[in-house]
């Protein structure tokens, strides 16, 4: 093979791997500047590109997931809209997620999701921002989301749902079993652990065994690594 084809050949190789992992970013949402935002709280800051959380709720102040948790008496539900807006200009910051608390999740029978601000956590030395909102009333259930960014400042969420979902498939759990909804992703470890039930488990005893889905970040594109599931050991 003379060095002219096997560059060529190299070449070729990258591009087929730029293409293949280069994930789709988040479309762009709305964008404003800061002063713009509903009570606007910086999040941190990404390669130049500052995060910001936006909330607009109801009431005197916004009330905290810590603080309904540590409250000694009930506090009253309160409807709010998280927005993250990450800077595309100096000063120009465009939405990339938005969340109502008006709309919580089906499976979910009581009370409000509560708000919680979002972080920037570090995965395989990667900036990934999370956010994660728990039930107001029930702290095994939550909104969370997670998102890296290109260069260029675009937003690309870790599509952890599916790849959960599509190792589950593969393992072939056998019925009655069922995975566990609630949260078990690790952003800062990119593992994924949770227990299987049926319906007729307690909620303190699921019975199906559990399951460990580790990943890795290839590029802007978020892979399944391995996965093991391991049954519950019989009575």
């Amino acid at each position: 093979m003379s060095r002219r084809h096997f560059s060529l050949v190299a070449l070729l190789t990258l591009l087929h791997a730029a293409f293949l992992y280069a994930a789709d970013p988040v479309p762009w949402g709305p964008c404003k500047p800061v002063k713009e935002m509903a009570h606007p709280k910086l999040v941190g800051t990404i390669d130049g590109h500052r995060i910001y959380d936006s909330v607009e709720y109801r009431g005197s102040h916004l009330i905290t997931a810590k603080e309904r948790f540590d409250s000694p008496k009930p506090l009253p539900e309160q409807i709010w809209t998280k927005r993250i807006f990450v800077e595309r200009n100096p000063d120009e910051f465009c939405q990339i997620y938005l969340w109502s608390s008006k709309n919580p999740y089906k499976d979910f029978q009581d009370g409000l999701l509560q708000y919680a601000p979002s972080h920037i956590r570090l995965a395989a030395g990667r900036p990934v921002i999370e956010t994660y909102c728990p039930m107001a009333d029930n702290s095994f259930f939550a909104e969370e989301s997670y998102f890296i960014l290109r260069a260029d400042g675009a937003a690309v969420e870790l599509p952890v749902d599916p790849l959960v979902r599509r190792a589950v498939r593969q393992l072939k759990i056998p019925k009655p079993y069922f995975l566990d909804p609630a949260p078990g992703f690790n952003v800062r470890a990119l593992t994924f652990s949770q227990n299987f039930r049926s319906d007729k488990d307690a909620h303190c005893c699921p019975s199906g065994g559990t399951v460990t889905i580790n990943f890795k970040l290839v590029g802007d594109d978020l892979q399944i690594k391995s996965r093991r599931y391991v049954p519950a050991p019989k009575n």
